[in-house]
């Protein structure tokens, strides 16, 4: 199986990340796109999704996602 990266744009201040896109309505006020990260990306969320839980994600701005492998 192939692994897939992604990249995009923070919401909080812009930079680019690069991880695996996720979407969730974690607040239940509609869905937002966030992206699974690594460890060296630094102010992140514990984003725990029905049985999933992702630990290190960060909300992007969905427009900016775009496959990069």
């Amino acid at each position: 199986m192939e692994n897939f990266l992604f990249k995009a744009r923070r919401v909080d201040n812009g930079e680019l990340v690069e991880g695996m896109p996720i979407e969730s309505n974690i607040d239940c006020e509609g869905y937002k796109s966030y992206m699974f990260v690594d460890w060296t990306v630094k102010n992140t969320i514990t984003l725990i999704t029905g049985k999933a839980s992702f630990g290190k994600c960060v909300e992007v701005i969905p427009e900016t996602i775009i496959q990069i492998k």
